[in-house]
């Protein structure tokens, strides 16, 4: 009997203790972030309107800022605009393109909801973006004649928006966001798949 009183009172003292945690957690905290990000490396899964095949490419360079509103100890909501390019090389300097090439951009906004988990956050949500694809052509002697006319395509679709970040310390992290987009607008409207795939370092900046 007494060995039963104690197991029942311990468990009694755990829920407690776990209790206490869940609320402690469940407090709202009114910490609000800038973030500032460079989503250096990008990687395009594209499928322009009146294209046979699907695009792929990897490259460098963007830009993103984004508003972080803590609602628990363990979570936040955040808000982003971005913008990532495919350029060829990962540090400012001049490109000399020769002959046909392809260029792509993703301008995307997001809306997270993000859990805290050591250093690490993981989050979900929606992804609203503008996707461009664009052949183009550079005059050069030594290039081959084009394959076609320069063309650009763009399309809008809605998706879903993966985050995940780890901490570095109190202001700079570094950022893997997976977007598949899975319904476009416009003149084809309808489900088509599309991912774009950055990595990013961020700098947080805490607002007052």
């Amino acid at each position: 009997m007494r060995l039963h009183l104690i197991t029942r009172n311990r468990l009694v003292v755990a829920f407690a203790l776990f209790s206490l945690a869940s609320a402690a957690q469940a407090q709202p905290s009114k910490a609000r972030v800038l973030r500032l990000s460079l989503p250096h490396i990008n990687s395009f899964y594209l499928q322009p309107s009146g294209e046979h095949d699907a695009k792929v490419n990897t490259g460098f360079w963007g830009f993103g800022v984004g508003l972080l509103f803590g609602h628990s100890r363990s979570q936040y909501v955040g808000v982003s605009a971005s913008v990532g390019a495919d350029v060829k090389v990962p540090v400012p300097a001049f490109v000399d393109y020769i002959g046909e090439y392809e260029f792509m951009t993703t301008y995307a906004i997001d809306l997270t909801n993000n859990h805290i988990r050591g250093h690490f956050s993981f989050g979900y949500g929606l992804a609203y973006g503008t996707n461009r694809w664009e052949l183009d052509y550079f005059d050069d002697p030594a290039a081959m004649p084009p394959t076609r006319d320069p063309v650009e395509r763009r399309s809008s679709s809605l998706g879903l928006a993966f985050p995940t970040y780890y901490s570095l310390n109190d202001r700079f992290s570094l950022g893997l966001t997976y977007r598949p987009y899975l319904y476009r607008f416009g003149a084809d409207a309808g489900f088509r798949y599309e991912h774009v795939i950055s990595i990013e370092i961020a700098w947080n900046i805490e607002l007052p």
